[in-house]
């Protein structure tokens, strides 16, 4: 029997800019954010602490992926600046980054699911945008940029920029730098910088 696969909607950047901008809860515009910019799944987001979040190496702590090991990924400035605005306003929370407001534990990926559900239709985004297709969108984001260098593109499909952040090899350390440059130019959360470079953000 032949199993059916349906294509993931995938937002573009100006979808993705409108999406944040209706998503009026700093927690959740930021969580959201963070699944997008540094192409996390919802599982991942609601399980971040404080600890995570590194401003010194610019990058996010990801416990036990898929393969059963720890990793890193890319965290764009503006993302940084977002985060750092919510720590601040939500309380400084030291260890789960994005508690539940009620019981102060993990929040569950329905709550996000939800959240996004209530922004798509705000604004009138195609029906079928989850939460899953932000890393998608962002995979995609990067082939409508002009590259110099082509393993930019190879190396941003498809979460495959878990293994380049990880690895310490040059040639994929290259490709980790294009793509936090990928992220900081078409991320665009709000106008301007958020934030301010002279508090501590959440982890240095």
């Amino acid at each position: 029997m032949r199993i059916e696969h349906k294509l993931l909607t995938v937002l573009s950047r100006q979808d993705v800019d409108r999406l944040l901008d209706s998503t009026g809860d700093l927690k959740y515009k930021a969580m959201l954010a963070t699944m997008y910019s540094s192409v996390l799944r919802v599982s991942k987001v609601i399980h971040l602490h404080y600890e995570d979040i590194s401003q010194t190496n610019e990058q996010i702590h990801v416990r036990e992926s898929k393969s059963r090991m720890d990793r890193y990924t890319i965290l764009s400035r503006r993302n940084l600046d977002l985060l750092t605005e919510y720590w601040f306003q939500g309380g400084r929370p030291q260890d789960i980054l994005f508690p539940n407001k009620f019981t102060g534990g993990y929040l569950t990926v329905s709550t996000l699911e939800q959240v996004m559900r209530r922004s798509v239709r705000d604004v009138e985004l195609p029906a079928g945008a989850t939460p899953h297709s932000l890393r998608h969108s962002f995979a995609t984001h990067p082939m409508e940029v002009a590259s110099p260098l082509p393993s930019r593109l190879q190396c941003g499909v498809h979460g495959h920029l878990y293994a380049v952040c990880h690895s310490r090899t040059p040639q994929t350390q290259i490709c980790c730098v294009s793509l936090l440059i990928y992220s900081e130019a078409i991320f665009r959360a709000s106008p301007g910088r958020i934030g301010s470079g002279s508090r501590a953000s959440p982890s240095s």
